[in-house]
């Protein structure tokens, strides 16, 4: 069997990003979304509270 020419390493996450299709940003995009959401929500239950 023939010897790979370079030693294993650790992907850095422009790499591990590429190999993934993008799966790394998917629970940071959620997380925001929920944490947005939230916040409107939060708003809104103030502003209901105020206005009525």
């Amino acid at each position: 069997m023939t010897k790979l020419n370079t030693d294993a390493r650790e992907l850095n996450a422009v790499e591990l990003d590429s190999v993934s299709g993008g799966f790394i940003w998917i629970p940071v995009v959620v997380v925001a979304f929920v944490t947005g959401t939230a916040i409107r929500m939060g708003i809104d239950a103030v502003v209901d509270k105020v206005t009525k």
